[in-house]
């Protein structure tokens, strides 16, 4: 299983890359407007497949290509209570691994919005979302 943690930078007028800020205000501005996390897991057939959230909603993530250098996959909106422009709304992402260790690449979507995108990608145990026995209290 992978934790998949990152932010996106769309391409459209008027969007902020948020250069300049205090490193407090850069935060909560990312954390609250651009940042996704998520999880890639083996599904039923054993090919990866997961489940996302970002501040536009849930998504399920399927086509999962992942090698060494490079990370494919598409999510779908999928929460029914969202506006019409995110839901059924898919969303294609092609990353390739940096020598930092981090994954940057695009994503384009079903009604042509694209952008840039920078993740992290980091392997748990399965049972990484299990919760672990605590031995004393704090």
């Amino acid at each position: 299983m992978f934790l998949i943690q990152g932010v996106f930078f769309p391409r459209f007028e008027g969007f902020s890359t948020y250069k300049g800020q205090e490193k407090s205000e850069l935060v909560h501005e990312v954390l609250r407007n651009v940042a996704f996390q998520g999880a890639l897991f083996p599904g039923p057939d054993e090919k990866l497949v997961g489940e996302m959230k970002d501040p536009l909603g849930p998504s399920v993530v399927y086509d999962v290509s992942l090698d060494e250098n490079e990370l494919r996959f598409t999510k779908m909106y999928n929460d029914p209570t969202r506006a019409s422009a995110t839901r059924d709304c898919k969303v294609e992402y092609v990353l390739r691994r940096q020598p930092d260790g981090t994954w940057v690449g695009e994503y384009l979507t079903t009604n042509r919005y694209s952008g840039v995108a920078r993740c992290v990608l980091v392997e748990v145990p399965d049972d990484f979302l299990d919760s672990p026995p605590v031995e004393e209290p704090l």
